[in-house]
């Protein structure tokens, strides 16, 4: 199948991060992310800031990995392509766009200078099986022998690929036929700016009886108030920058729970688990509220979380 070529893609992307034939579109190239209004999860990540970051890098490779892991970077990025003729160093962005509710709805959108013979080549092969070329609104439009998986060039640096009905919806958005995402998940995803990662979604109802009946003491309401959640990660010099968005119906209900979380700050270090090295980090997570979101962010350097993460094994071992 051509999610299996794809995924690779975006699976060594995400690792890194916390570790021809074409169509010539009918209408001008897209400059902005053709997101359909069904998406109600958001994700991007900058390929290529995260495969060059010198500190990742390093990082990576010399980290302890199983014998059977690649042990480099580079050794990683070449065992991709030669199992998947995808080269990631081909693209600069990758954006993502899915309907959590359902399976079978998932899509994601590549950014960069790549050869598209070669990427369809490459598909071809890992799959073992020919893509079937089609025409939808004008574009030419791969389609995998199921029906099911679908990809298509909008333009010479833009490919979008995934599910066929999630593909379809994005080249609606793309020439103009329908209108792009609106409402909390892209206010949410758009306010996180230019950063290496960032991802807002709704809260599925699954999550909402999972939090609200855990340890944390949110009552259901609450949870059923949340509008969007987000997550971003950047980097500039040495320094890395997590932070974790809350939006609610109003902003009474977000000065609330940034209240709760401020309580919660106060009172983890005094749990037998917790680990004496997260205890500067601690200190340094600010939590605020503005309009109707809580916001909790916190910078530190990439030896201080690696220096956590060890901590954090060894308390588990």
């Amino acid at each position: 199948m051509m999610k299996r070529a794809v995924s690779a893609t975006i699976a060594l992307a995400l690792v890194i991060a916390v570790a021809g034939a074409g169509c010539t579109p009918p209408a001008p190239e897209p400059v902005t992310d053709p997101l359909p209004q069904r998406a109600n999860t958001i994700a991007c990540i900058q390929i290529d800031d995260i495969l060059t970051d010198p500190d990742l890098i390093e990082a990576y490779d010399q980290a302890e990995k199983d014998p059977g892991m690649p042990q480099t970077v580079d050794e990683a990025l070449a065992q991709v392509t030669a199992e998947t003729g995808i080269d990631p160093r081909d693209f600069t962005e990758m954006v993502l766009f899915a309907d959590s509710e359902v399976e079978d709805y998932v899509a994601f959108i590549l950014k960069g200078q790549f050869d598209q013979g070669a990427l369809l080549d490459g598909i071809e092969q890992e799959s073992g099986e020919e893509l079937i070329p089609g025409t939808y609104q004008g574009y030419q439009i791969y389609t995998d022998s199921t029906g099911e998986s679908a990809l298509c060039f909008l333009s010479s640096t833009m490919v979008i690929a995934g599910t066929y009905e999630a593909v379809r919806d994005g080249i609606d958005v793309a020439v103009g036929y329908a209108a792009p995402i609106s409402g909390p998940v892209a206010d949410t995803y758009t306010a996180f700016g230019d950063v290496w990662v960032k991802v807002a979604a709704e809260i599925p109802p699954q999550a909402i009886d999972e939090v609200s009946g855990g340890d944390i003491p949110i009552d259901e309401e609450t949870m059923e108030s949340v509008e969007a959640v987000g997550a971003s990660l950047n980097k500039v010099g040495p320094d890395v920058t997590i932070e974790v968005k809350v939006c609610f119906t109003s902003s009474a209900l977000a000065n609330t729970f940034a209240a709760l979380l401020l309580t919660a700050k106060t009172f983890i270090p005094l749990s037998e688990d917790f680990p004496p090295e997260a205890g500067p980090l601690l200190e340094r997570l600010e939590i605020s509220s503005g309009g109707r979101c809580a916001l909790a962010s916190l910078t530190a350097t990439v030896d201080e979380i690696e220096a956590l993460v060890e901590a954090l094994q060894e308390e588990e071992q």
